[in-house]
């Protein structure tokens, strides 16, 4: 199984919060993981607001950043995806970073792992590949992860 892992999905796994362990153990089962190049600064950006709001110190903040960065095999030069993106965003009047995301998951016939639950209702509306959305939850230590349609 392919899968599209957006930023919200991965810095659960690098904090290693709620959610991070099920998003984890579905990364470790895939075959490919894909991510816009959009990931680095999304990543980038949320590890320095946690530096500035003093949650983590600068080096803490460098060595998630690499953890985030090796749980992607193969990031996709945003110049590709743009002008797909572009077409969808304005046709659903929605983010274009978002859209990044959407694309190369119809691209890849890939599941998407994201906690953005704005991003996840879409997908599902749009009825793309198959799409795994990020409400994970465990059941006596068992993660049980919801499929969309």
């Amino acid at each position: 199984m392919n899968i599209v892992l957006d930023a919200s999905a991965a810095l659960e796994v690098v904090f290693e919060r709620r959610f991070g362990e099920c998003i984890y153990e579905t990364w470790a089962e895939s075959d490919t993981v894909f991510a816009p190049d959009l990931f680095h600064a999304e990543i980038g950006n949320a590890l320095w607001q946690s530096v500035k709001a003093g949650a983590i110190d600068f080096e803490t903040a460098r060595e998630y950043y690499d953890k985030a960065v090796h749980l992607v095999e193969e990031f996709v030069d945003l110049a590709c995806l743009t002008p797909t993106a572009m077409r969808r965003a304005e046709s659903l009047n929605h983010s274009i970073y978002d859209m990044y995301y959407l694309v190369l998951s119809d691209y890849h016939d890939a599941h998407l792992i994201s906690l953005d639950k704005r991003l996840v209702t879409l997908a599902k509306e749009q009825n793309l590949s198959p799409v795994e959305f990020g409400y994970y939850y465990t059941d006596k230590g068992k993660c049980i992860v919801e499929m969309a349609n």
